[in-house]
């Protein structure tokens, strides 16, 4: 039989515990446990109470290795096992205490929580995939969100999945409409499925067939579907002028100011330009391009400036975008086989969002690479 002071100490450790006054439940929950270190309920509060206030490291794993060797039933105390080998630093030991609980009760969300979490750090995608997916379908109301975010993330970031993450991004949106962290979580999506043509050519079929096409996903999409190169122009709308993007409000007056675009990244990496995009991204189109006589008349410029002011001559390819009613110019430019490219006579690169002239020391590490192939 327990002496009274145990359930005294217990009941006043886990009520102080329960209003977030740990330090003062410390004592308490230790003197409940030194009376009896079997019961279940004194060792789940005395492993709180360590792990949650400043008490020694050394005494939290002593409790831990004493709960664990227990062969309880309880989910919560091997859930507390769990969380205390996490504070402790060995994520392994953890992960075996939550998949203990959800052995007793698979439905058991705190367990369901922590392991997944340990699962994405400790790099498991599949196994967090099946977790994330079960905490979403068992407790969609508090979990929901936090399940569609983790699963976009693993996806994604993890897996490159970008089909699987995409979906799950546009669930959250549609499902947490406003929400700061699924627009978040979608427009890294987009930046991700950006990177690769093929990746997202892919996306473009396996979206269509599933039915899941969206007005917002068209704007991802546009080009691809035409076999473009480069960019689509809803996706550096998104991204924004960087690297390998740069908006040009109109046709320039100068064949130099196209020509130093055209020749940085040609010198520096594949780039697409977009004429009739002012630079904060508004989309306010050309003008005189509505014709084919008058495509066939800016296109003609532009070869002038690649195969004239360019140099060494440079190919690129020209599309003309419809968007919102206006259309935009959009010009590819992949890296060139030559280690440089001027415009008139000097030698561009490409840096961040700037077009701007090498430095000698570029220049010699730019023919020194080419020498060296």
């Amino acid at each position: 039989m327990q002496p009274k002071n145990h359930v005294f100490n217990c009941d006043l450790a886990t009520a102080l515990m329960s209003i977030r006054e740990l330090q003062d439940a410390l004592p308490y929950a230790r003197s409940a446990w030194s009376s009896d270190s079997i019961e279940e309920q004194a060792n789940v509060n005395l492993l709180v109470c360590l792990r949650e206030t400043s008490a020694d490291n050394a005494d939290l794993d002593s409790i831990v290795r004493h709960a664990s060797a227990l062969g309880s039933r309880s989910p919560s105390l091997w859930n507390q096992v769990a969380r205390g080998y996490r504070h402790l630093g060995r994520p392994q030991l953890a992960l075996r205490g939550c998949n203990t609980a959800l052995a007793l009760d698979p439905s058991y969300i705190p367990a369901l929580c922590l392991a997944s979490e340990l699962q994405m750090d400790l790099g498991y995608s599949n196994q967090a995939i099946d977790s994330l997916t079960k905490l979403g379908d068992l407790d969609p109301d508090h979990h929901g969100k936090r399940s569609l975010l983790n699963l976009t993330h693993v996806y994604g970031d993890v897996k490159k999945d970008w089909a699987a993450a995409l979906e799950h991004a546009v669930r959250a949106r549609g499902q947490f409409p406003g929400d700061e962290d699924a627009n978040s979580a979608y427009q890294k999506v987009v930046v991700g499925i950006s990177g690769s043509a093929d990746a997202t050519r892919d996306l473009v079929g396996r979206f269509e067939a599933l039915h899941h096409e969206r007005d917002d996903l068209r704007t991802v999409f546009e080009g691809f579907r035409a076999g473009e190169k480069g960019l689509p122009l809803g996706v550096a709308l998104q991204r924004l002028e960087g690297q390998e993007i740069e908006f040009m409000e109109r046709f320039p007056k100068r064949a130099d100011d196209l020509a130093k675009e055209i020749a940085a990244f040609g010198t520096s990496n594949d780039g697409t330009i977009f004429l009739g995009v002012a630079d904060n991204g508004a989309v306010v189109g050309l003008e005189d391009v509505g014709s084919s006589q008058e495509r066939d008349k800016l296109q003609n410029r532009i070869a002038g400036i690649t195969g004239g002011t360019v140099a060494p001559p440079i190919s690129v390819d020209v599309y003309f975008v419809e968007r919102d009613g206006s259309t935009v110019v959009k010009i590819f430019v992949e890296k060139g086989p030559e280690p440089v490219y001027l415009a008139g006579t000097t030698p561009y690169v490409r840096h961040l969002d700037q077009s701007r002239p090498a430095t000698p020391e570029e220049l010699k590490r730019l023919y020194r690479a080419d020498s060296s192939k």
